[in-house]
């Protein structure tokens, strides 16, 4: 029988944050379960974080799941992973030999007035959902095995225009550059441009700072950079675990040419990831729904889908008090 226990984050004990550590790399956890990771979230957007540590019968820790709260009225907003903030994955990293992932998501009790948000990890090689009773949606992510080698994905992996895409960068002068921390104030306009060119606010600067400042002295993060005649045109930033490393947050400068940029830097990614010793590059979701143009230009970087998974819970005492609430305050 297993015990189910959340604990705010200031409340986690040094041993327990260890011990979070340990099961996140014995099984298979990504960059977004680290403690400091979560850390950074919850000191720049304001969250409040909390840790699902679910224990065995005899008292051993054996999975764990972040959780970071937003309170709106009287209402709380629990998420795994908010998405809506850059963290793509989450959920439950945990010992499958003594749990399922229904027991663990079954074992979440939320408070009258909490919604939980989930949204699983990246659910590869073994999919701990195949078996699942719960009222989950599937959603995919597109990933290439670095243990190929580079010509392989070059020619296995990319689509041959994909590939045309990258020789054109370089015919028309494009250089590949590859930084640490010292690179995010070369990005930064990039990234601005982006997200006015899609007219959606962007992340505060300290975000991506605090993240390049602590992961890149690790070899967990790196920004590739496009430049032209001494010209930033468009970048990204890497990061990741030994497992998994993500092509987080892309940019390009609002008149950036179409000269293959974003294939060149994917490529230069795909070429750093690989030559540091990581398993696997995510390119962070396909959503052909919402987003069909994105979709297909990562579905042609690489065809190699994997799913994770997304569910909602709340009791009936929410949907209550969130009618309650949009009655007392129209408008808002």
């Amino acid at each position: 029988m297993i015990k189910m226990i959340r604990k705010q984050y200031t409340d986690l004990s040094q041993d327990e944050i260890q011990k979070i550590e340990k099961i996140n790399v014995e099984f298979g956890g990504l960059i977004f379960h680290e403690t400091k990771f979560n850390q950074i979230v919850q000191e720049t957007f304001n969250t409040e974080l909390s840790y699902w540590i679910a224990l065995s019968s005899t008292g051993t820790m054996i999975g764990f799941c972040p959780m970071h709260t937003e309170k709106r009225g009287f209402l709380k907003y629990s998420y795994s992973s908010p998405t809506h903030l850059s963290v793509p994955f989450g959920g439950w990293i945990f010992n499958s030999s003594m749990v399922t992932h229904d027991e663990l998501i079954q074992g979440m009790k939320y408070g009258i007035n909490e919604s939980g948000i989930y949204f699983s990890s990246i659910q590869f090689p073994t999919d701990s959902f195949q078996q699942t009773k719960l009222p989950v949606k599937r959603l995919s992510t597109p990933i290439i095995d670095l243990s190929q080698t580079e010509e392989d994905i070059w020619n296995n992996s990319l689509k041959p225009s994909r590939r045309k895409r990258v020789r054109k960068s370089q015919k028309e002068g494009v250089v590949m550059k590859r930084y640490g921390a010292e690179g995010l104030e070369i990005l930064l306009p990039c990234i601005k441009d982006l997200y006015q060119k899609i007219n959606r606010p962007d992340k505060p600067d300290d975000y991506y700072r605090k993240v390049i400042d602590y992961y890149a002295p690790k070899n967990q993060a790196c920004i590739i950079v496009a430049e032209r005649d001494g010209e930033v045109l468009a970048g990204n930033i890497v990061i990741g675990n030994k497992f998994y490393m993500h092509l987080w947050a892309g940019a390009v400068r609002y008149n950036a040419p179409s000269i293959g940029l974003s294939e060149a830097i994917d490529w230069e990614s795909i070429a750093w990831a690989k030559q540091n010793g990581f398993s696997y590059i995510d390119l962070c979701v396909i959503d052909e729904e919402n987003l069909p143009q994105l979709a297909f230009y990562k579905l042609e970087i690489t065809n190699h889908v994997v799913p994770f998974y997304h569910m909602v819970t709340s009791k009936l005492s929410f949907k209550i008090i969130a009618k309650l609430q949009k009655y007392l305050t129209p408008g808002k």
